[in-house]
């Protein structure tokens, strides 16, 4: 039987643990090491930076982390999302990600993030949660292209809602 459980990091023991969880995720990103120990982590214990993270039997299975874009006003900023292999196709990333989207939902306006081109199925994904590729550049090697994704949340105008009867 599934046993799953979602939340916030509650103590050190739950960071010690994203960070194990972050390490065997790594796909091809240069520096990740440097980006888990150096500034994700001191950035989530600090504050900084936001982590859901799903456990299942008390191990994590799954994290979305994002953070106030540190130079676009009102823009929300999706720094990672890892599920692991024995738990995707059940849409545990798709939950993660409404999660980032309704966390304190009205103190921004967008929601950007970027994809490594090579990810065809993540950028699909994205792509089916309604994000929309805005750029493609080289943002971590010059050697391989990644994709600059966003989707707006505008905010609700209420005369434009239907008049009551």
């Amino acid at each position: 039987m599934l046993d799953l459980e979602i939340r916030a990091i509650a103590d050190m023991r739950d960071l010690k643990q994203l960070r194990v969880f972050l390490l065997s995720q790594a796909l091809w990103y240069p520096n990740y090491e440097h980006w888990v120990d150096d500034v994700c982590i001191p950035d989530v214990d600090h504050g900084h930076k936001t982590a859901i993270v799903a456990y299942s039997d008390g191990k994590v299975v799954g994290d979305a982390v994002f953070q106030p874009h540190k130079e676009l006003p009102r823009t929300r900023e999706f720094k990672n999302m890892r599920i692991n292999p024995d738990f995707r196709r059940r849409d545990l990333g798709h939950f993660l990600l409404r999660q980032v989207e309704e966390e304190n939902k009205g103190t921004f306006d967008r929601i950007v993030l970027d994809v490594d081109a090579r990810q065809r199925t993540v950028v699909q994904f994205f792509q089916f949660c309604g994000y929309q590729p805005i750029m493609q550049m080289p943002l971590y090697s010059q050697h391989n292209l990644d994709i600059i994704m966003a989707k707006e949340f505008p905010a609700k105008d209420i005369y434009s809602l239907p008049a009551p009867r």
